[in-house]
């Protein structure tokens, strides 16, 4: 599986929890193999579609970039820059976001990110992965509570 993104993610930065949000659709081929056509919903609101292998994620969807991280005004460590992770972080959240209603794993999130930030050029991809992986997990199983709120259909 080697995901690409099919066009430059366009987003903006804004304050709060999620601080980034797509300025327009964002299309990546996840190159998994999928087959059918998925909506995925959260609270009556279409956030994304699957067709085959082709993730489109619809405007407006926010995420909290690449985690973990530690900010210092303009000053960002522990993590690869916005311009060079957008891509992975959207996808990363969203396949995150959906997995328990998916057709894809949390290791497929995590393999996601791992190319696509390659493909942008990121030098830590591979040790970013394994601290993805490895604490993400970690992470998701301590913290995260089911979301009842989301639901994917396949489409006939």
């Amino acid at each position: 599986m080697i995901p690409r993104a099919l066009h430059p993610v366009r987003y903006q930065r804004q304050p709060g929890r999620w601080p980034f949000r797509l300025c327009g659709p964002f299309s990546v081929n996840l190159d998994m193999g999928l087959r059918g056509t998925w909506s995925f919903e959260e609270r009556g609101e279409i956030l994304g579609m699957l067709t085959g292998d082709f993730l489109t994620i619809f405007e407006g969807y926010q995420s909290d970039g690449a985690s973990p991280c530690l900010i210092f005004g303009d000053i960002r460590i522990g993590t690869p820059s916005p311009q060079s992770s957008a891509a992975g972080f959207f996808v990363h959240d969203f396949m995150y976001q959906f997995e328990s209603v998916a057709p894809w794993t949390f290791a497929d999130a995590d393999n996601a990110l791992y190319w696509l930030l390659r493909q942008n050029g990121f030098w830590g991809s591979g040790v970013y992965h394994s601290a993805v992986a490895t604490f993400g997990g970690l992470h998701r199983r301590l913290t995260r509570r089911p979301n009842t709120e989301i639901k994917a259909r396949l489409m006939p």
